[in-house]
């Protein structure tokens, strides 16, 4: 991996405390399509506590949401990945009825793509590359609420 890969920047940048213990008891859905990325960014929210569920695009995840009950506290979407961009998943997701977090990863910094990331219903756009503490700090603010609301 080059110095500049966002899975290598996220993994490389840690703060080690908050890999500790900053996700007990959360859980995570990756829908990243590749490989390599899947794995890296499991292995840091594993790091951190959480629980990850790994698929290989929006599409999946989206057939995921709508197959089980409402068990993720975040769902993390690279855009433009698979899935017409991965924005309409965002936007089926929050037609399922998801009320989790859903956390954008992009290497597209435009306005334009952000906007319709927040106007399909995500709610966080994360640039990468991202450091592990961004990636981290990013889920905990977005899953707080959802997390405790749906454990009542």
């Amino acid at each position: 991996m080059s110095a500049s890969h966002p899975a290598e920047s996220a993994a490389t940048q840690s703060d080690p405390s908050q890999a500790a213990h900053g996700l007990a008891g959360v859980h995570v859905l990756i829908a990243e399509d590749s490989p390599d990325q899947r794995r890296v960014y499991a292995e840091l929210l594993r790091q951190a506590g959480a629980d990850v569920t790994l698929e290989c695009n929006a599409q999946s995840a989206v057939d995921s949401v709508s197959k089980l009950p409402p068990v993720f506290d975040a769902i993390i979407l690279d855009i433009l990945a698979s899935y017409a961009d991965s924005v309409d998943a965002a936007r089926d997701l929050r037609a399922l009825g998801y009320e989790g977090a859903i956390i954008a990863l992009t290497a597209d910094h435009s306005k334009e793509l952000r906007h319709a990331c927040f106007q399909a219903g995500c709610d966080a756009c994360l640039d990468k590359p991202f450091t592990q503490a961004n990636f981290i700090e990013a889920i905990q603010l977005h899953t707080a609420a959802s997390h405790s609301n749906r454990r009542l």
